[in-house]
């Protein structure tokens, strides 16, 4: 039985050299031009309970789902509700 080996060898060009943070920051900039201020903020699931007094979804403790974006301007936190159409049916409840 005979074994045939071959070896292919490319000629490469040198490594690339390693990014900065501020290469990496800038390409993250660039890529996201689009997205601010939404980028900046983080998109959170969460469950919560409402006002309505007798509530059959709170009073099981299962409460309502929502996505909220938590985002910072001038410094300060602020919060808005998603609207529920632009998320998967799967995805809010």
């Amino acid at each position: 039985m005979y074994e045939w080996c071959y070896t292919y060898s490319m000629a490469t060009k040198s490594r690339p050299k390693p990014e900065s943070l501020a290469d990496v920051q800038r390409w993250l900039q660039q890529q996201t031009a689009n997205l601010w201020p939404a980028a900046l903020g983080s998109l959170n699931f969460r469950r919560s309970p409402c006002i309505r007094p007798n509530c059959p979804a709170c009073r099981s403790g299962e409460k309502h789902p929502s996505y909220v974006l938590y985002c910072r301007q001038q410094g300060r936190r602020f919060s808005c509700t998603c609207p529920r159409n632009w998320f998967p049916k799967s995805s809010a409840g």
